[in-house]
């Protein structure tokens, strides 16, 4: 859960968060697998000041390591922790966005009327609570890999898929994943079948 932080915290959270999601836009073809891993990565550092963690933390904040470790160095330890909860909350965030926004412009999708509607249904029983997460993300998963062979053909989409539902099951709140559901599975795709259903022809 997000939580509130100081004006110096914020200022850490908000260079590392922006830097990330920028780089993840363009660096890798599996973001949400990758998000994983790095928001997974944070909780290896024990050592606050770990050279490691702060090359990290820089790279994503596109700041040089010296630059970066003065503003860290700045915060206290309790702020610096305060901090890499707050980047794993956000990072898991944009993660887990980024997979709804993949499936929302996936070509397949966005040429198959049926299917729109199928995960529009789908989303909207998450939603209301007709069904939890882990339901949720099993629809999803039969629904766009069936079987066994369309997850060997598509692995790597396969496992961001599964990355992607693990950020949300494990590290977001619940009521911003059904919020990030519902932007994306059914606003968005509801505006994209609107499109694609033919004007009946005149008499």
């Amino acid at each position: 859960m997000a939580t509130v932080t100081s004006d110096k915290v914020e200022n850490v959270v908000e260079m590392v968060v922006r830097g990330y999601g920028k780089l993840l836009e363009v660096a890798t073809a599996t973001p949400s697998t990758d998000t994983l891993d790095f928001v997974e990565s944070l909780k290896e550092y024990y050592d606050l000041d770990d050279p490691d963690l702060i090359h990290t933390l820089a790279t994503w904040a596109r700041l040089s390591y010296d630059d970066f470790k003065r503003i860290w160095d700045g915060l206290t330890d309790s702020q610096k922790n305060k901090a890499l909860d707050e980047i794993e909350y956000r990072l898991a965030i944009v993660g887990f966005e980024n997979l709804m926004k993949r499936l929302t412009n996936n070509y397949y999708v966005k040429k198959n009327p049926d299917l729109i509607q199928k995960i529009i249904n789908i989303a909207k029983k998450y939603v209301s609570g007709k069904i939890n997460l882990n339901d949720f993300s099993d629809a999803l998963k039969n629904l766009l890999w069936p079987t066994e062979k369309d997850r060997e053909v598509d692995k790597r989409e396969y496992w961001n898929f599964l990355s992607g539902m693990t950020l949300a099951n494990n590290y977001i709140d619940e009521e911003t994943v059904k919020e990030i559901v519902k932007k994306y599975l059914i606003d968005e795709l509801g505006k994209l079948k609107a499109l694609l259903i033919p004007w009946p022809k005149k008499s």
